[in-house]
């Protein structure tokens, strides 16, 4: 058909699609065969054309039933050009098999509606006009197998809530059907277990989440605290200040980071710094009071020996006054109090002791 004139007569359109007039196979395989023709014969380029040849001979007569049929074949086989020359394939689709069964041809009219339920599973007033039509006709064996068809396919694909709707169907028509409803029972189990192991799944993934989740929290809490710890101040066991700074970082990282692997090792040296701390304030103040003890007897020394450097003054002995003056200077501490004092005796007596000697001379 790809190179039928876009003129030409809307038989020559009808016989292609519907085949003849008479003689022709009225059967619904002879139906199924006539899409299957439209869908290998015709070209899209053909098939613009080809409807709107049919949509105007139906305009001209809508009750043409061949005119119908052959559109409805088309659309079947092409159904995006059916749309895009905004003819409702449902809606005449569903109107043709009522003629058709009108005109005592059930097999076509049943073969329609099965290739349309086919095409437009989501249209479900096709599956149950099909359904009234096969009881009215008698054809509940044909009903019944089209349902559990629908439902071997469904168990096929994976769907058994799809297949159980289906055989509930089934079951509707013949109740007798005691695999049916066995079949059913079998599929509400598989769906309840099925949702089981999904739950139980969830369940699994989401522990595994909130474990990875809470060991990557550790892990993070850990690498933080040692780099916390790695960058605390360093401290010289003989410095108490740098002892003291390194016990405030450790007590305020122990606050911070209340719980961590490393806290045993930070105890143990917090521990420690407080007794090198300790250890450094006692040499301190050991150092401190011999320093007193020193200084409160180079006092006493020193008092001593101005004491007798007095009266040896007083009793004319000047020159043991003297060495008793210096002595007093060499023990006594650079801030005494009576250093000057003893400094300007120890210059007048430096003085006399001149004149002294230059008088013998």
């Amino acid at each position: 058909m790809s190179e039928t004139n876009p003129t030409a007569q809307v038989d020559d359109v009808m016989e292609a699609l519907a085949g003849p007039v008479e003689g022709g196979d009225r059967s619904g395989e002879g139906f199924r065969e006539h899409v299957e023709r439209a869908e290998s014969e015709f070209e899209l380029t053909d098939v613009a054309t080809s409807i709107g040849v049919l949509v105007d001979r139906l305009g001209q007569d809508p009750t043409d039933l061949r005119a119908l049929e052959s559109l409805i074949v088309l659309g079947l086989a092409h159904p995006e050009a059916l749309e895009q020359g905004h003819v409702p394939l449902a809606q005449e689709g569903k109107r043709l098999a009522v003629l058709f069964e009108h005109r005592g041809e059930y097999d076509r009219a049943h073969a329609l509606l099965d290739l349309l339920a086919d095409r437009m599973p989501a249209d479900k007033r096709i599956g149950h006009q099909l359904a009234s039509m096969l009881r009215r006709n008698g054809k509940s064996d044909r009903l019944l197998e089209r349902y559990l068809t629908r439902a071997n396919e469904a168990v096929a694909a994976d769907r058994p809530k799809d297949a159980i709707t289906w055989l509930q169907e089934a079951l509707l028509v013949d109740r007798s059907r005691r695999d049916i409803a066995r079949m059913i029972r079998d599929l509400r189990f598989q769906v309840v277990e099925r949702r089981a192991r999904a739950l139980r799944f969830v369940k699994r993934a989401l522990a595994t989440v909130c474990f990875a989740g809470v060991l990557g929290g550790l892990y993070w809490w850990e690498r933080e605290a040692e780099s916390a710890y790695d960058a605390l101040p360093v401290a010289d066991v003989k410095e108490l200040s740098t002892l003291r700074e390194r016990l405030a970082s450790i007590d305020g990282l122990m606050e911070t980071y209340p719980m961590w692997l490393g806290m045993w090792k930070a105890s143990s040296e917090r521990a420690e710094l407080r007794v090198s701390i300790q250890k450094v304030v006692s040499a301190q103040a050991e150092a401190d009071r011999q320093r007193e003890e020193e200084r409160a007897r180079q006092l006493a020394h020193a008092e001593s020996a101005n004491l007798r450097g007095d009266v040896h003054t007083e009793n004319g002995d000047f020159t043991s006054a003297l060495a008793d003056y210096r002595e007093c200077l060499d023990v006594a501490p650079a801030d005494w109090p009576n250093r000057a004092r003893v400094e300007a005796n120890v210059a007048a007596l430096l003085k006399w002791q001149t004149t002294a000697d230059g008088t013998k001379q």
